[in-house]
C-alpha cells in the first residue's frame, strides 16, 4: 500500500491458492516496486528517505522475528490458535509502530515537500467502510478530517485550537453535572482549579471578556488582604490566561500567595494557607502551583508539605496537585513543591513535544517525568505582561491543569454518552493525584530518556468513540 501511494499507481499482484506462494510473490513484487520508487524523483530527498525507510522496515523480516521467551525474565503465556503468543503480538505491534508508523507520522506532521508530492500523485481509491455496529453511541468529539498537506509547518496556535475542539464538545453537556460522594448527579458545579500565584488582573484584555470573566469563582489575597482581585506582577494573570484558554470549561479560584518573585521566599506560610483555602473553602479539584523553592530549603517548604499532607488526609486523597519543576536547566535539581511525592511535577516542551533545555535534570533514572507545552505559547496570550509571560514550566503547569480539567470533565459525561453500566467507583480515582498521574501516563507520548509529553489531542483523536475512550481511561486506573 505504501509503495502504491509513493508510485501513484497500483502494483500488479496475482492471487495464488498457496499462502506461502502468495507471500513470496507479493514480497517479490513489493521489492521491485520499492526499487522503482527509489528511482522516482522527489523534491525533498530527506522526506523521501523517511518514507523509503518505513517501507524497508516493513519488508525486513528480522524486524518481526520471534522473541525469546526462554529467558527467566520473560513469561511464556499460552499461544493463540495460530501459535502466536500475546507477548509476540504485543512485540510485533510495538516494532511496527516504532519502525513504520512513527516515521510516517513524522513525515505527515513535519515533512514539507514530500507530502505535496503524494498529494499530486495519488489517485482516487474506492474504499468501502462497514457501518458502525453501535449506532446508539453518538460521537462526542470530532476533529477535522486527516489529510496530507502540501506544506506542513506547525502553528503554535494549532494545539490550542484542537484543545478548544475538545472543550467545545464537552461544555454544553457539563453544565448540569456534579460529582459528589455518592457519584454523578445533577447540579451546577464544574471542575474547580485553584491557582496559587501572584493574583490576577480582571482588567487584562483576555480576562475581561465575558466568557473568561465567568470562569472566575473564587478569590483570596494572602498578601495584602484585598477584597478585589489584584496582580501587580503579572505572573498569576498569565497563568490564569493560559489555563482558561486551554480549558475554558474550568472554574477558576485564585489565591494570591506572593506579590512577586523576589518576595516568594518569605511566603511559605501564605502558600500553605492558600492550599488549605483552596481545598477546604473552595473545594478545588486541582491545585496548580507555578512556582518553586530550592529543594534543600527544609525551613521554607516544611509548612507547605504539612498543608499538602493535611489536605490529602482530610480529603481522602481526592485532590490533584500540580507544580512546575523549575527553569534552572540540567545542572540544577527540580524545585519544591514539584519534588513532593503527592505532587505531579511538570516540565516544559515546545508544541512538537520536545523537552526544553531549561528544564531541570531528572533526579532519578527510574522516574518518569511529564512535559506539557510551555513554549510556542501564542503571542496574543503573552502581550499583557510580556516581561513575565515567558516560556517555561510555569505555563506548562497551567496547560497540564487544563488537560486534567478536560479529563475530569469527560469522565463526568461518560454516563450520558454510554448506554452500558460503567464502573463509576473506579473512575473516581481520577480525582486523585495518583489517578491523574496514571492518566497522564496513558495519554502521553514517550519522548525517550524517561520523558513523556502530555498529548490530550492525540488521545481523543485516536479513539473513535466514547466506549473506546472509556476503556482506555478504565484500563489505566
Amino acid at each position: 500500500m505504501l509503495i502504491e501511494i509513493g508510485l501513484g499507481r497500483p502494483l500488479h499482484l496475482q492471487r495464488w491458492d498457496s499462502l506461502a506462494t502468495q507471500v513470496n510473490t507479493d514480497f517479490e513484487v513489493a521489492s521491485q516496486g520499492l526499487n522503482e520508487l527509489k528511482e522516482t524523483p522527489w523534491e525533498n530527498s530527506l522526506d523521501k528517505s523517511a518514507f523509503i525507510k518505513a517501507i524497508e522496515n516493513c519488508l525486513w523480516y528480522k524486524n518481526f522475528g520471534p522473541i525469546d521467551t526462554t529467558s527467566a525474565a520473560v513469561p511464556s503465556p499460552a499461544g493463540n490458535q495460530d501459535g502466536r503468543t500475546s507477548l509476540q503480538i504485543d512485540h510485533t505491534r510495538r516494532v511496527f509502530y516504532d519502525k513504520v508508523v512513527w516515521p510516517l507520522q513524522w513525515l505527515v506532521e513535519f515533512g514539507h515537500q514530500s507530502a505535496g508530492y503524494l498529494c499530486e500523485n495519488q489517485r482516487p481509491l474506492q474504499i468501502s467502510r462497514a457501518s458502525s455496529t453501535r449506532k446508539d453511541l453518538e460521537e462526542d468529539i470530532q476533529f477535522p478530517p486527516t489529510e496530507f498537506h502540501a506544506s506542513r509547518r506547525i502553528n503554535p496556535k494549532d494545539w490550542l485550537s484542537n484543545l478548544k475542539v475538545i472543550n467545545k464538545a464537552i461544555y454544553p453537556k457539563l453544565q448540569n453535572l456534579i460529582v459528589d460522594g455518592q457519584g454523578v448527579r445533577v447540579g451546577e458545579r464544574g471542575i474547580r482549579v485553584a491557582i496559587l500565584d501572584t493574583g490576577y488582573n480582571p482588567e487584562a484584555p483576555l480576562l475581561a471578556v465575558e466568557a473568561a470573566a465567568r470562569c472566575f469563582k473564587g478569590w483570596k489575597d494572602f498578601v495584602s488582604g484585598s477584597d478585589v482581585p489584584v496582580d501587580s506582577f503579572g505572573h498569576g494573570t498569565f497563568m490564569a490566561t493560559v489555563l482558561i484558554h486551554s480549558a475554558p470549561i474550568s472554574e477558576v479560584h485564585v489565591a494570591r500567595v506572593a506579590e512577586n518573585t523576589n518576595n516568594l521566599g518569605q511566603c511559605s506560610h501564605q502558600v500553605a494557607e492558600g492550599i488549605r483555602w483552596a481545598a477546604f473553602e473552595q473545594n478545588a479539584d486541582i491545585i496548580s502551583m507555578s512556582f518553586g523553592f530550592p529543594a534543600f530549603d527544609n525551613e521554607t517548604y516544611g509548612p507547605i508539605s504539612k498543608a499538602i499532607d493535611e489536605v490529602k488526609m482530610k480529603r481522602d486523597g481526592r485532590i490533584i496537585f500540580l507544580a512546575s519543576a523549575g527553569n534552572s536547566g540540567v545542572y540544577e535539581d527540580e524545585t519544591f513543591p514539584a519534588t513532593n511525592s503527592s505532587v505531579i511535577s511538570i516540565r516544559a516542551t515546545n508544541c512538537l513535544g520536545e523537552f526544553m533545555n531549561t528544564n531541570p535534570r531528572n533526579s532519578s533514572d527510574n522516574r518518569v517525568v511529564f512535559g506539557a507545552i510551555g513554549d510556542d505559547i501564542p503571542l496574543h496570550l503573552r502581550e499583557f505582561h510580556p516581561e513575565v509571560s515567558l516560556p517555561g514550566t510555569s505555563a506548562a503547569t497551567a496547560v497540564a491543569a487544563g488537560t486534567a480539567v478536560i479529563m475530569l470533565a469527560y469522565v463526568l459525561l461518560l454516563p450520558q454518552l454510554l448506554e452500558i453500566e460503567i464502573q463509576e467507583h473506579k473512575l473516581k480515582r481520577l480525582w486523585t493525584t495518583e489517578g491523574m498521574r496514571k492518566m497522564f501516563m496513558k495519554m502521553s507520548d514517550d519522548m525517550g530518556q524517561q520523558q513523556r509529553f502530555l498529548n490530550p489531542v492525540k488521545f481523543f483523536r485516536d479513539k473513535p468513540g466514547p466506549l473506546d475512550k472509556y476503556c482506555a481511561i478504565y484500563d489505566c486506573l
